[in-house]
């Protein structure tokens, strides 16, 4: 068991009309994919992939995780990654010069991903946090001004994706690096326990388009069947036990992690969001329901997709997707 201190991870989005968990329409649910959605992010060191703070002097890189109605969307896009100047009074702001830029600057159906470089213990002062800024805009081009560090730090987003219909968003992430030998590692779904009404859920094989028809390998659901109940299911070593103060007044203590679920559908409706394995209760699943909404009628196939994603409280994040035929 290794001694390690939480520190927390922050996401902060600036809702547009791209959207982030809980960032939606009044009466839409968080848990319906409608239009482009960010749906997380995650930091891990190239040489241990399954890292979610890289040390000093590591490479390491930054994934997005994306969520469309339909087909992917081609988009242009803009990440920075810096040190976290760590303000007390909880404003993010980067320390120094950036430590790597990658753009995009026309639309394209790559993947947004941002490759860099953390610093030497020597480097980083009191810097404890890595800090990425980004702008995502779905089917238009970014201006050359997104070009320019200066101004993707500044806050002042308004002109880089100057197309007024298109679905854009900015963000910061701030991660922990891997300081005074404390560490974290992603938590991972375990693909063996996948399930759809407690049968085997396997992947969705690549290329597949709206429609279904049976012979796609798609587990066959009839809308006629009612709701449909989903096992999610981490591999036994994704809870890490580590050191945190609790109590009053607060004491050190061993304490297994907290995960967070959280489900996201293109059709039809989930029971809800999130689900959790709450900290230092045991066990490794959790379960959804789905089912359609009120008064939708199913006249012919159609694939219906689901993204899951789980978190601990440290930055550690995954992610998996999956589908099913729906069939009148």
């Amino acid at each position: 068991m290794r001694a390690l201190r939480v520190r927390a991870t922050h996401l902060v989005l600036f809702c547009t009309t791209f959207h982030l968990l809980g960032c939606g329409d009044e009466f839409t649910p968080a848990s319906f994919i409608d239009r482009p959605r960010l749906l997380a992010l995650r930091v891990e060191a190239q040489e241990e992939p399954s890292r979610a703070w890289p040390r000093p002097g590591e490479a390491a890189t930054l994934r997005l995780h994306l969520g469309f109605p339909t087909d992917e969307e081609a988009l242009s896009w803009a990440l920075l990654a810096c040190i976290d100047r760590g303000d007390p009074r909880g404003i993010g702001g980067c320390a120094g010069a950036p430590l790597a830029l990658a753009s995009e600057s026309q639309p394209t159906l790559s993947a947004p991903r941002l490759d860099f470089l953390v610093p030497e213990a020597s480097a980083l002062g009191a810097g404890k946090s890595l800090l990425f800024l980004g702008i995502l805009c779905p089917g238009a081009a970014l201006t050359l001004e997104s070009l320019d560090p200066a101004l993707l730090q500044s806050g002042n987003f308004a002109s880089l994706c100057p197309n007024p219909s298109a679905t854009s968003t900015v963000f910061t992430y701030s991660s922990s690096i891997a300081v005074d030998a404390m560490s974290n590692q992603h938590p991972h779904f375990d693909a063996a326990n996948i399930s759809l009404r407690a049968d085997l859920w396997p992947e969705e094989p690549p290329g597949l388009g709206e429609s279904c028809d049976g012979s796609e390998g798609l587990p066959l659901i009839s809308a006629a069947s009612g709701s449909q109940r989903i096992g999610l299911s981490v591999s036994a070593d994704s809870r890490e036990v580590y050191r945190a103060l609790r109590g009053a007044p607060p004491k050190e203590e061993d304490v297994l992690e907290r995960l967070q679920f959280s489900a996201f559908t293109r059709f039809g409706k989930l029971d809800r969001q999130f689900a959790f394995l709450e900290e230092n209760e045991p066990g490794e699943s959790v379960e959804y329901e789905w089912k359609l909404s009120k008064d939708t009628t199913v006249s012919e196939n159609r694939i219906v997709r689901f993204d899951f994603v789980v978190r601990d409280p440290r930055g550690g994040v995954d992610w998996i997707r999956r589908a099913f035929c729906l069939t009148p």
